[in-house]
């Protein structure tokens, strides 16, 4: 009963103290807001935050007037097309493939292209944490852009290739393209021995690009095609299926609005290779950069960079060349 007693004294202490008021002198003492002294709205603490936005967008680097994306498969010519644009036109800035040699998550590559295109501001103002997702080879090309386009006064585009594996990332990717206006370039090859031949040869000599010396020495030897077994044949099934995936993802990038180009190889390198490789430079600049002189190719054009290792005869470059099916 004393116990009882002495915590209902205990609650009847703590409802007058949560009851008191303050006293005469307190709500004297007490500081009296003033009448001008605005009440924080919604609509202020908004305007804060826009103004903060705008702060932060304004510490990023410039970005290039557009973006582009050449599309490909292995041996086809892709590394000398970019090579060609750069080489074309000093308003170009490129890379080869990003999307390899790291382990890419989906949310991964999202982040990334965000970060290179710019689409969300509201994922930009998180770059930081964005740009901790994309590879090392990424994270370079996002600086080389941006100190490109600072150069350049904003005057460049930028570009890189991307392999067959972009197909899985079409359904996200057809929205993005099309909202940044991302020019499409996809790239084949009519003849699919050669492709055969360039991939065998790389295999052998294990060097892709060589330099213009040793790619003249590797084209003087003959290669010999594998061809017992229907290897050949199966060899040249699979370079007949990605170029025909290749067109059809074409055929999508187009119907879904977005400017695409499909090239043959062969146009490029042969007669009239000139005109067809300046016909998709200015492809790649768009309409507000085809025209500019300041893109157009210094003279003398830059020599290149990437040298061919085949451009002859594939009789002389097989040394079983009858037993390979195909046109020369």
């Amino acid at each position: 009963m004393r116990v009882l007693k002495v915590l209902l004294g205990l609650g009847v202490a703590s409802a007058a103290g949560a009851g008191a008021t303050a006293s005469p002198r307190d709500a004297a003492n007490a500081p009296v807001r003033s009448r001008t002294q605005s009440v924080p709205t919604s609509r202020d603490g908004a305007a804060r935050r826009n103004a903060t936005a705008t702060r932060r967008l304004a510490l990023w680097p410039p970005q290039p007037a557009g973006h582009f994306v050449l599309l490909g498969t292995q041996r086809t010519g892709t590394t000398w097309i970019m090579s060609e644009f750069a080489r074309r036109s000093p308003c170009v800035v490129h890379a080869s493939e990003l999307f390899i040699q790291y382990d890419w998550s989906r949310p991964a590559r999202q982040a990334c292209l965000a970060l290179l295109y710019r689409t969300e501001p509201k994922k930009a103002l998180g770059g930081a944490p964005a740009r901790r997702q994309c590879s090392p080879r990424f994270r370079q090309f996002l600086d080389r852009t941006a100190a490109f386009a600072e150069k350049h006064g904003h005057r460049t585009v930028a570009g890189f290739k991307w392999m067959q594996s972009v197909e899985k990332d079409w359904p996200w990717l057809k929205r993005l393209w099309k909202e940044k206006g991302v020019r499409v370039v996809t790239l084949r090859r009519r003849n699919h021995v050669r492709t055969v031949l360039s991939r065998v040869t790389n295999r052998k000599t294990g060097d892709a690009h060589p330099t213009e010396a040793k790619a003249a020495a590797i084209g003087r030897k003959k290669i010999k095609l594998e061809t017992t077994h229907g290897a050949l044949y199966k060899h040249l099934r699979t370079v007949s299926r990605s170029y025909n995936e290749l067109g059809h993802f074409h055929d999508k990038v187009k119907a879904a609005g977005i400017p695409a180009a499909l090239v043959a190889y062969e146009d490029l390198v042969g007669p009239g290779g000139d005109a067809a490789l300046a016909s998709l430079r200015d492809f790649v600049l768009g309409p507000g950069l085809a025209g500019d002189e300041r893109c157009a190719p210094s003279i003398p054009v830059a020599p290149e960079r990437v040298h061919r290792i085949h451009g002859g005869s594939l009789r002389d470059e097989i040394s079983n060349y009858d037993e390979a099916p195909g046109p020369d």
